[in-house]
């Protein structure tokens, strides 16, 4: 049996509250195993705790207690300084909101997380990002600024942005969020798409039911608790 890529055992987080000796508990005892180019959807009402969850797979927050095992990794017992490069090298982000930046232009935004560590030449990855701009229909906008965009090509450009260093996993938190259901769909048909091109593992925190639908598994977040 293949060793799963992505693996979180009696994962549990807690949060301080002033006057609350026990705190705030969002995530309680959450096992999950992920195999290599899987595709998972994970949902839950507002304020469930489908983003800490995220951020915790992620590195970008630790839990209170179990154990989170990413690409092999064990990130409960990494310095907090050698995740960043970790993400960098393992992990690629997709957000509700598209982050790219307005001053600079599509292919700028593309290469930018290819700038932190320089792991190959830089005219591989241009083509590398000049070819999946081109696989998202985005060709013609390589040097339009993300003012000049729709919506759905930002979310195009931030998931390309996502792929360029060629991730192992592909984390997304509600990323058609912002766009409209028909949109929506499109991209999240893409991301299948690609993930099932490149086989990228790809973790989709969603409201759409009618995204998560689209996934081969899927998991609710409810009361701190993971169920199929």
């Amino acid at each position: 049996m293949n060793e799963p890529i992505i693996s979180l055992e009696k994962v549990s987080k807690t949060y301080p509250v002033p006057d609350d000796k026990d705190g705030l508990k969002v995530l309680k005892g959450i096992s999950l195993s992920v195999e290599k180019s899987q595709t998972v959807a994970v949902t839950g009402p507002s304020g469930s705790g489908k983003t800490t969850l995220l951020n915790m797979m992620s590195g970008l927050d630790l839990p209170t207690e179990g154990k989170i095992t990413i690409a092999g990794q064990e990130l409960t017992c990494m310095f907090p300084d050698d995740l960043p490069l970790f993400r960098n090298r393992n992990l690629g982000f997709v957000f509700q909101s598209h982050c790219l930046l307005p001053q600079c232009t599509v292919i700028e935004n593309v290469l930018l997380p290819s700038i932190v560590e320089e792991r190959e030449g830089r005219d591989a990855v241009l083509d590398r990002a000049r070819k999946l701009l081109e696989r998202v229909g985005l060709e013609r906008k390589i040097n339009t600024f993300p003012g000049k965009l729709s919506g759905g090509e930002c979310q195009r450009v931030a998931v390309v942005r996502a792929l360029i260093n060629q991730p192992k996993i592909i984390m997304a938190d509600e990323p058609t969020g912002s766009l409209d259901n028909a949109t929506a769909i499109l991209l999240a048909k893409l991301l299948i798409e690609l993930n099932e091109e490149l086989g990228t593992t790809l973790v989709v925190v969603t409201h759409s039911d009618l995204v998560a639908d689209l996934m081969k598994l899927k998991f609710k977040l409810a009361d701190g608790k993971l169920n199929i």
